[in-house]
Order: C-alpha cells, then structure tokens, then sequence
C-alpha cells in the first residue's frame, strides 16, 4: 500500500474544487483544440501569400494575381468537401460554384438544401471574411489594384457570383471583381512600384484628379444598340431589338372591310428614336420620342387620318435571375394631317417578366416540341380628352375619357429544329373598360399569319384580321388585310 502526505478525504472541499478546476481546463483545451482544427491556417503577412496566388509574367513586367490560384488557395486552406461547394447537387463541383461559395454570404445557411455541416459553413464564412477584407484593403502593401472597368448587365445574368446583391455599396472594389478568372474588371500588381524619388516643388505640374464615380452610376447606350424605332404599336418602342421578331412592324396593306364591304389601304407606323440609359444595379430607362402615322384611304377620299406626337418615358427593373417588369408613361397629342382636331392623351403601361426556369413564358419565348411559345401580358390605362373634334361627328367636344385595362398576347412559332421557324401566329386581346360608364368601352381582337424572312428579320409578309373598336373614334371596325411589314 502506498501512502500519500496531506492526503484529504473524497468528501473534502478541497478535493471538489481540485475537480472543478481539472474539468474547466480540460474544456477550454478541447474548445481551443476545436477552433484550431475549424479555422483555416493563413500566414500572418501578407494578407495572402503572392508566392502562392501571383504568376510572373516578362521580365521586365510586373507579377500579376491569378484569379484561379486564389480561388484554388483559399479552397485549399479552407478544407471544405466537395459536397458543400456543389450548388446544384449534381455531383460535380465547378469553379463557377467555387467562385460563388467565396461570395455568397449565405451560401451554406440560406436554407435551399446545400450538404455544409455547421463546421463547413463557419469555415467558409471566416473565409469569406478573410477575402473581403483582402479586398477591402485592396490587397495591403505588396499589392496594387487598378481599375479596368465594371461588369455589364449581360456579364452579371451569364455569372450568378456576379450578381450585384452580393456586393458591398460604397466598396471601390468587390470580391466578384477580383475572383473573375478572365481578369475584365480589375488588374491586381503583386508587386508595388518603386517609389520615384520626389521632384522639387517648383517642377511639379498639377496632378490630375480622378474621382471613381460612385455607385449607382449611369451608362449611356449600354448594349451599343442603334436606337432606332420603326413599329405599328406605342408599346413596342422600348421591346428589345434583339428578339425583333416579337415586334409588330410597321405596316404597308391592302384591306377589305367586311361592314362596309369596300377594299381599302392602309400605312401605319410610329417611328422613333430611343435614348437608352443604364444603371449599374440592373435599371435600364429609354426616353423615346417619336411620330405616329394612320391612314386608311380608297383612292378617293380619307376613311382614318391620325397624325401624332409623343414622347415615352420607360422604366425597366431586372432582377437576377432576369424576371423583372417595365412601367412606361406616354404623353400624347393626336391631330390629323390637317391639324383640324386636338386630342391629348396621356397613356400607361406596366408589363411583367417572368424568370426564365417560370412555369409560364411570360415575356420571353420557351420551346414545346415543335412549337416555340411567348405570352405577353401589358396592364394599361389612357386618360384623354378632346378639345376639337375637327368635324369628326363620331367625336365629341370637351369629352373627357378614363380607360382601364389590359392586353393579353400570345405568340406561336416553329422551334428552331421544326422546319417551319419562319412561320408565326399571333394573337393579341385587347380590353379597357371606360371608368365613366358611358359604353365608350376599348375592345379589339387582333390576329396574324406571318411569314418571316430568315435572313432579314426585319420584313415579314402577314394575312392578318381585326374585330373591335378604334383608340380615340371607337367606329365599330371588322376587316382582312394582306401586309407588308417593316420594323427596326
């Protein structure tokens, strides 16, 4: 048996606090241990290793940081699985979905089903930590960043690490920016230049100061797009020229009128020019002044005359994931070639967008088989009034008018591997309700049979026909007409 000096009974309080003291710094231990093991190990300075992250380029140019290599090193140190880093769960981790784990804030915890253990998203976060104050500090002393330029509205919807909800407002730089493997936006020197041995005072010529314009800024003319306008519909000013075959175009026809039973021809079209702006968080606006020409004649005497002036004023908001929706505001003043009437009217529009992964293709055109689909749905409203009717009698003097509605379109093509792409069907529904109650209701049922040239969407050749009221007569209308129609 062996005996030990000053030793207490179990029951002891001194034996009890001896136990209390041997169990707290086991924890603190075990908690430090854990830290260790969670946090990814960085070296002290720099902020990041230029051994690791820059590549040399001539001899007599600078190193330069590799987007890549960052991106690889900070993955590297932060021993995250693959399984967490897979945003779309289908087994292959890509740098893109690298790219966005380093900028999304809530890339493991934004609850959409990501496989991070807790550990996997503290980590990542202190990551992303470590890289936007990187970033924030413009990479500290042995780095230099310069500026190139911003990423445009297309670049954003074709990289999801791009999108502008990720960035930090008020940042010359942003971690999206620096993390592009093409190296667009900003060029990193990881090494700064000497410094130049100061000129006396008297020598030196007055530097140029350049302020970074602050965000949000505006671009003018952003997808370097002729402006141009040339259509048959005010709502088809601001449509994107780049889907041109969803614009209804000018037109040039022959008509028959059911009512009066009596061949007619007809020109109309808006012509205009758009002045398009772009804001750096996805807001596009057009201003867009622009003509209106309307005539129906039988070689004898003027059936419709309608000359006009305007000007419209849209907004487009787009989000992400590229649904979004546009308000246009269009004052308008409506004569004949005469200049006999005035009318004025002032015209509203709100069209929606939906995503393009949405159950319905509401502003863009989705594939079904052999069949290409796009709806189109605009809420409207028109407040007019006459001041002269210009011996119109179907026109009444000092009338006042407060329309309310919508227009439902929908658009049938051949998809593109159909073999008859280049034939279009379009329907288009039009109701606006007279808010005064006096039967001075819109209505106008619109169909068309086109054929469009497949190297020149700019023409199409259309059997078409009308049933409904006209805009600011409301004469009771129904005909066929055979177009040509022109559109830019």
């Amino acid at each position: 048996m062996v005996a030990f000096r000053n030793q207490r009974p179990l029951g002891s309080p001194w034996h009890s606090c001896r136990g209390a003291i041997a169990i707290l710094v086991s924890m603190v231990a075990l908690a430090a241990s854990s830290a260790e093991s969670a946090s990814p190990h960085y070296p002290d300075d720099p902020l990041f290793p230029a051994d690791q992250i820059c590549i040399r380029g001539a001899s007599t140019d600078p190193s330069t940081l590799d987007p890549f290599r960052l991106v690889r090193w900070l993955i590297s140190i932060s021993d995250i699985g693959d399984a967490a880093l897979d945003a779309n769960g289908d087994g292959d981790t890509l740098l893109s979905e690298k790219q966005l784990a380093l900028v999304q804030r809530d890339y493991c915890t934004g609850g959409i089903g990501r496989a991070c253990t807790a550990e996997e998203a503290n980590t990542l976060a202190r990551v992303q930590d470590r890289l936007s104050d990187f970033v924030d500090k413009a990479g500290g002393a042995d780095f230099v960043f310069e500026r190139i330029r911003r990423p445009t509205i297309d670049e954003r919807l074709e990289s999801a690490f791009l999108n502008p909800f990720f960035e930090i407002t008020g940042r010359r730089f942003q971690v999206a920016e620096v993390l592009d493997i093409e190296r667009r936006y900003v060029a990193i020197y990881c090494t700064a230049p000497e410094p130049v041995e100061p000129a006396p005072v008297a020598d030196l010529s007055a530097p140029e100061i350049v302020e970074e314009p602050e965000k949000p800024h505006w671009i003018f003319n952003p997808r370097d797009a002729d402006g141009l306008r040339l259509t048959s519909e005010i709502d088809d000013l601001t449509k994107d020229r780049n889907k041109l075959a969803a614009v209804r175009p000018a037109e040039l026809s022959i008509t028959a009128d059911v009512d009066e039973g009596e061949t007619l021809y007809q020109v109309k079209a808006v012509a205009g020019y758009n002045f398009e702006m772009e804001r750096s968080d996805l807001i596009y606006t057009s201003t867009i002044p622009f003509i209106l020409f309307e005539r129906f004649f039988n070689g004898e005497e003027n059936e419709i005359d309608k000359l006009g002036f305007g000007i419209q004023e849209a907004f487009s908001v787009i989000q992400p994931d590229r649904s979004g929706a546009e308000v246009a505001i269009t004052p308008l003043y409506l004569t004949d070639s005469d200049f006999a009437s005035d009318i004025g009217v002032l015209k509203l529009r709100w069209t929606p967008t939906l995503a393009p992964d949405a159950a319905l293709p509401i502003g863009f055109s989705r594939e079904f088989g052999p069949i290409a689909l796009q709806l189109d749905i605009d809420a409207l409203a028109d407040f007019g009034r006459v001041f002269d009717n210009g011996g119109d009698p179907d026109l009444v003097d000092e009338s006042e008018f407060f329309r309310v509605g919508g227009r439902l379109g929908l658009r049938f093509q051949g998809s593109r591997d159909s073999g008859f792409d280049h034939i279009a069907l379009d329907v288009s529904n039009r109701y606006l309700k007279d808010i005064d109650g006096d039967d001075s209701d819109l209505y106008r049922l619109d169909l068309s049979l086109s054929y469009l040239f497949s190297q020149a969407e700019n023409y199409r050749l259309s059997v078409s026909y009308a049933n409904g009221r006209t805009d600011d007569t409301l004469e009771q209308t129904e005909y066929w007409k055979t177009q040509f129609g022109i559109r830019f």
